[in-house]
């Protein structure tokens, strides 16, 4: 057979939906020739095949088209195999050891039981959810008797050891916000005690940071939350602890008498806080040193915590850091835990990556996907791909996963642990907008960052984690009414809560955008400079944005020199060869913007975004296909020097002179402008 077909008889390919429903997925390589594919199933004790289903096409991913099909099974026992319908009508068929030339020769797939504690669930209400991520420190001050001293200003620019002042009772006091914004779930970076500000280095996970508040603003806090119909999901720090946690502490004091020794994973006999000589987390951070979850005290007291939160302040859910790093037997331990101790409770695990062995079912309801969040930057604000390659990117992640999963999925924009969305966009609005649009209509659960909402901005770690703006007048107020909008619609719309999500068209836009000619005249046009009255200023501007703009810039002969002429047949004058009647100064502008075209890899494909477009004021940032950045700007003689970086590397600049504009008003640069390309 030349039809390259993939499925195994497990998950992402076969799996139950409920107690009597399995989803079927089969992944088709490009290319192919068929017409359908029907799968054949029946009872595993049956002789035959009772029925069958044409499988439906639900997505065309980088290399593979994707068919499915959710099979009832009254009986909870299946077998199946695969009609492949070829383009004669001809058929082949497709079972567990490959392909077969009937039905009766194809070997089975079995789904030999479906045991009600196999199928994967996750909460109902997941479905109907928008999260808000907050990092309390940055929040709000609610309590200022708590707030440490030696605190910095609220907007003071955050650093890796500056204290804001967020606390519990800040969150509290703004949970009529989060409403009317529609939130409905409030996940929290750390609050336990520890000597960060970030709190990833607990000491204490029975209490919390009295810079926080107290176990009863905890419960004052998430029992308000309720009643606004808003659940609270804490941060669990399992992989590592903080270098003042007890255990940690007694192990420095005692060495290997110590009875938590194998707590940790310490070379030698005893520990050398200077070297490390332990594990830590990431590579030798002295302050998290990583516990060894596999040992029957740690994993008993770890799920004690887990337990504990649930029950002591009845908070809905975990969200689990660095998940990755910690074994499979100890999450299936945690999720047993936590649904115990609240069924509804969420599981979120931080993975970056493929994180199919975590969502079996078994351990985690759903992790930070951040695949998507690269798919969704790379299509809005680096321009890194057209739309076609991004609709197939999004559907390979799609059938990555069980479908509960991908309801239960934390869809995020940004995080702590992230630039933000409005900073990676060089600040456009509309970047922002068309990301948060993509994320409020995919399936998941779509997480805002604090103050994403209203334009926020900030670099990496610990740029990201700036005070919360209150103050109105420095909030983004319109991209904010977009942002209640999308919410809005996210939790009115049945068709979004859960489900697939089948790409009907995707066009590569930008890709077609880098094919195009873009011109200022043409033999069936006005020459340029004639349109602008002689004016060598005007036709400079228009040439500066013509060589930074997407596409290939085209020059009508003679253009360069400056030659003029009216509708056709005037346009097409003889090239002035005559130097003395060409303008230099015109030819020497155009050399120097072919020369940047030609030069700069921003400039090269990519998509271009407008930062600024005012009275007298126009900047837009290019971006090419390996993230490579300059940004353009025009700027009338009242504007010169607005917002252009000390430290920017000046790529051209050049300054034109005032002109008189055609027609009845003035335009913003007849008065002059001032042209810089920088990065």
């Amino acid at each position: 057979m030349d039809i390259g077909l993939q499925h195994q008889s497990n998950s992402p390919f076969a799996y139950p939906l409920g107690q009597k429903v399995v989803r079927l997925v089969v992944q088709v390589h490009r290319p192919y020739q068929m017409q359908e594919i029907r799968v054949h199933y029946g009872d595993k004790y049956e002789t035959t095949y009772s029925d069958v289903l044409t499988m439906q096409g639900a997505g065309q991913g980088t290399h593979f088209d994707y068919f499915v099909a959710d099979v009832p099974v009254p009986t909870r026992r299946l077998k199946y195999a695969f009609e492949v319908v070829l383009a004669e009508n001809a058929s082949q068929w497709f079972g567990e050891m490959g392909w077969a030339h009937d039905l009766d020769e194809a070997v089975p797939f079995y789904i030999p039981y479906i045991c009600p504690r196999d199928v994967f669930t996750v909460p109902d209400w997941v479905d109907q959810t928008v999260a808000y991520q907050i990092f309390p420190e940055r929040f709000a001050n609610g309590n200022p008797l708590i707030t440490p001293e030696g605190a910095c200003g609220w907007y003071d620019t955050p650093t890796s050891t500056s204290i804001h002042g967020g606390d519990l009772a800040g969150i509290r006091q703004r949970l009529d916000y989060l409403h009317e914004l529609g939130i409905r779930l409030v996940y929290l970076t750390p609050i336990f005690r520890a000597g960060s500000n970030h709190k990833y280095d607990t000491a204490d996970y029975f209490e919390i940071d009295p810079q926080f508040g107290t176990k009863d603003d905890l419960r004052a806090l998430v029992a308000d939350a309720h009643a606004r119909g808003m659940r609270v999901v804490l941060d669990a720090v399992l992989n590592h602890c903080g270098y003042s946690f007890r255990p940690f502490q007694d192990v420095i004091r005692n060495g290997r008498k110590s009875r938590y020794w194998d707590w940790f994973f310490i070379e030698g006999d005893e520990i050398d806080t200077k070297a490390v000589n332990y594990e830590t987390f990431a590579i030798k951070l002295r302050n998290m040193p990583k516990l060894n979850l596999a040992h029957p005290e740690v994993e008993r007291y770890m799920l004690k915590v887990a337990e504990y939160w649930l029950e002591e302040c009845d908070i809905d859910g975990w969200r689990l850091d660095v998940a990755n790093e910690i074994d499979h037997v100890f999450w299936r331990k945690f999720r047993e835990t936590v649904k115990r101790a609240k069924q509804d409770a969420l599981i979120i695990g931080e993975v970056w990556h493929n994180s199919l062995p975590w969502l079996q079912g078994d351990q985690f309801d759903g992790v930070m996907n951040y695949p998507l969040r690269e798919c969704i930057l790379d299509l809005f604000v680096r321009g890194r791909v057209a739309e076609d390659e991004f609709a197939k990117r999004v559907t390979d992640w799609q059938f990555a996963y069980p479908a509960q999963a991908q309801r239960a999925m934390f869809n995020l924009l940004g995080s702590h642990d992230t630039e933000r969305i409005r900073t990676l966009a060089g600040g456009s609005v509309a970047a922002v907008v068309q990301a948060m649009a993509l994320l409020m209509t995919a399936p998941g659960i779509p997480m805002i960052y604090y103050g994403d909402e209203i334009g926020m901005q900030g670099g990496a770690d610990p740029l990201c984690r700036g005070g919360m703006v209150w103050d109105e007048d420095r909030q983004d107020k319109a991209l904010l009414d977009i942002v209640k909008r999308l919410v809005k619609l996210r939790l009115s719309e049945p068709a979004l809560a859960g489900g697939l999500m089948r790409m009907e068209r995707a066009e590569p836009t930008a890709h077609a955008q880098r094919e195009m000619f873009n011109l200022l005249g043409s033999h069936d046009t006005e020459r340029i400079r004639t349109l602008a009255g002689g004016s060598v200023a005007a036709v400079v501007q228009a040439m500066a944005l013509l060589m930074t703009a997407p596409g290939i810039p085209m020059i009508y002969y003679g253009d360069e020199i400056g030659m003029q002429g009216g509708a056709d047949p005037l346009c097409r004058g003889g090239m002035v060869w005559d130097e003395d009647r060409q303008d230099k100064a015109l030819l020497d502008i155009v050399k120097r913007l072919v020369k940047l075209r030609l030069s700069e890899p921003a400039l090269a494909g990519g998509l271009m975004r407008m930062e600024r477009a005012e009275p007298g004021l126009l900047r837009y940032v290019r971006e090419g296909q390996t993230g490579e950045r300059v940004w353009v700007q025009f700027a009338a003689p009242d504007r010169l020097g607005a917002g252009i970086p000390k430290t920017a590397r000046v790529l051209f600049a050049e300054q034109t002179e005032p002109y008189v504009a055609q027609g009845e008003q003035a335009f913003a640069f007849s008065e002059g402008c001032a042209i810089t390309v920088w990065r």
